[in-house]
């Protein structure tokens, strides 16, 4: 018995629908969980971020309420970074992860100021270890930047 043209259209269609589906709810718990990665990394490096919010599907992040006081406040006057919003768009995710390199479309850095203290250092951190840390990423490119 033949399979009429129609059913498999719609066989098709529903296997189509499903697999959409699939993806954009695996977008949505995977960006869940970077979002609760970058989050700590940011904190453990010593920013403030009010929000972080990651798309996978838009390949951007956006970081809201961004304050960067150094972990060492030793000295009198430490470098200090606040901005409004830092939004990140067309992130290249295969060369992220097949080459290492972090090629991006477009930065927008909304409404901040920074405060640079030449006479300052960082004491090194003894808990960085690089036998321990995350792999190394060969280079950074940024686009179009806009502050």
């Amino acid at each position: 018995m033949p399979v009429s043209r129609k059913r498999i259209f719609t066989i098709t269609g529903v296997i189509v629908l499903i697999l959409g589906a699939i993806v954009i709810i695996a977008s949505y718990v995977l960006s869940a969980g970077l979002e609760e990665k970058v989050r700590g990394k940011l904190l453990a490096a010593g920013f403030h971020v009010k929000s972080v919010s990651i798309s996978l599907l838009k390949r951007s992040i956006e970081l809201d309420s961004i304050r960067y006081t150094p972990l060492d406040t030793t000295a009198k006057n430490p470098h200090q970074l606040s901005v409004q919003k830092i939004n990140v768009r067309g992130i290249h995710i295969f060369s992220l992860l097949k080459k290492k390199e972090i090629i991006i479309d477009h930065v927008v850095i909304e409404q901040g100021y920074l405060h640079y203290n030449k006479n300052f250092t960082l004491k090194k951190d003894s808990s960085a270890n690089s036998t321990t840390s995350d792999e190394k990423i060969k280079s950074v490119r940024v686009k179009y930047l806009s502050v």
